[in-house]
């Protein structure tokens, strides 16, 4: 609606430029008459003395007479300027101009207020991608540490909803976990490229299936309870695997920084699991291995 406002006023400017008068500055015909008068007096002492002063008064009035009346009519002539009206038809020609213009400047208008963010990134949408990367990391923790299960299970807890949150999520869980390597006791990490979009969906749909069937693992009395396991699942649009395989603790803090410098905009997908999802309860060693026979332990 801006635009559309800035072009009826600069609309109604042209029109109002058009009406004005151009006035030029006011003439005296009486004060350059006298002026003239004066200039053939002084012309014709001047002359007297040179010669017959009846001839010369005579000769001096008229040419003075001459210059006096061309003087006065060229006042009258050049002393006020009026523009061009502005006519019907000019009036006539602007509405037209404006009920042309007029559909495409509205529809313009509610464009800009229907997306106000135009000028902001565009969402990821996964479904669009013809290919992207799928990437899985895991960590298993001493579950005696309950200050650092308790902030991983906040932080699975939210629920992202824009790219932004996804990747801020995902760098806040990288970064808790970088902070407590000395509570490691498993490690795994692998990314996976996939050249079509059906076989990312499917593979991120498996691998988010199989976390959820962890959540409610079946208990152990007999079995010592003491380690969470930490999960990251996430598609982006990488043309490569983000990083190898994962064989060393060294190799897994290099992943964990990887993926917590990853932009927003190439974060399609997030997924993080934390098991168990209760605080105060554990995975045996049993349980860990049993769902996750590829973790390496350290």
């Amino acid at each position: 609606m801006q635009r559309l406002l800035l072009f009826l006023t600069s609309l109604l400017a042209v029109l109002s430029v058009n009406g004005l008068q151009v006035n030029g500055p006011p003439s005296n015909p009486s004060l350059e008459l006298g002026l003239e008068q004066v200039e053939a007096r002084r012309g014709g002492g001047g002359r007297s003395r040179g010669g017959s002063f009846g001839r010369s008064r005579g000769s001096s009035r008229s040419r003075s007479n001459n210059r006096s009346s061309g003087r006065i009519g060229g006042s009258s002539r050049t002393g006020s300027y009026r523009s061009r009206p502005f006519t019907f038809f000019d009036l006539l020609f602007s509405i037209i101009v404006l009920i042309f213009l007029l559909p495409s400047i509205i529809r313009k208008a509610q464009e800009l207020e229907n997306n106000p963010q135009d000028n902001q990134p565009v969402a990821p949408n996964p479904s669009t991608w013809n290919s992207a990367t799928v990437t899985k990391l895991q960590v298993a923790l001493l579950g005696q540490v309950d200050h650092l299960h308790t902030e991983l299970l906040k932080l699975s807890q939210k629920q992202p909803r824009t790219s932004s949150t996804r990747a801020q999520l995902l760098q806040d869980t990288a970064l808790t976990l970088l902070r407590n390597p000395e509570a490691w006791t498993h490690i795994w990490a692998n990314s996976i490229h996939y050249n079509q979009a059906e076989r990312v969906d499917k593979a991120f749909q498996h691998l988010s299936l199989l976390e959820q069937r962890q959540n409610s693992p079946e208990p152990s009395p007999n079995a010592e309870s003491e380690y969470v396991l930490v999960t990251l699942l996430l598609v982006s649009d990488h043309l490569e695997p983000i990083f190898s395989p994962v064989h060393s603790e060294e190799e897994q803090k290099q992943a964990l920084e990887t993926l917590a410098a990853l932009d927003s905009q190439c974060l399609g997908k997030l997924e993080v699991y934390i098991h168990p999802n209760q605080l105060g309860k554990n995975l045996t060693k049993e349980e860990l291995v049993s769902q996750n026979s590829h973790i390496i332990s350290l």
